[in-house]
């Protein structure tokens, strides 16, 4: 197999950004898995903490999917390994997976407004699909060996 094509410069500006914003993910799962139902009482509206306290169990898998294997692919993505791909595509079904039950079937947006529920999940679900097609691009252009 021939060498991957060398990518510009802006590749490893743009994949570290996306690394970063991966690890952000993970510390904020891991930040949430910490807080206690005192600190999130304190620090959240009773809508949040009502959503909070309500998520199933099965939730916090998809989240810690999301974020971990989106750091990794992240890393892959950062190394040029053509591997970052299934990584991102699998968080970004997991972001979507996340967001849209949080969004609909737990009827987030009666409890947070439209704005409030849908804002920052859009902009996250948005990063994702940015990082995988980011990724794919790479891809097709030889950037990743």
């Amino acid at each position: 197999m021939p060498d991957a094509a060398q990518p510009p410069k802006s590749f490893k500006i743009v994949s570290i950004v996306i690394t970063l914003w991966m690890l952000i993910g993970v510390l904020m799962f891991a930040a949430d898995l910490m807080t206690t139902p005192a600190q999130a009482a304190a620090s959240m509206s009773a809508a949040e903490n009502e959503l909070r306290d309500a998520r199933p169990f099965w939730l916090y898998g998809v989240y810690a999917v999301a974020t971990i294997i989106g750091l990794v692919g992240a890393i892959l993505l950062l190394l040029r390994k053509p591997s970052a791909i299934p990584g991102l595509a699998i968080s970004f079904v997991a972001v979507c997976v996340q967001f849209g039950f949080i969004t609909f079937g737990m009827n987030a947006i009666a409890l947070l407004g439209v704005v409030g529920a849908t804002a920052l999940p859009a902009f996250i679900v948005g990063v994702g699909a940015f990082s995988l097609w980011y990724a794919m691009q790479a891809k097709s252009k030889g950037w990743l060996g």
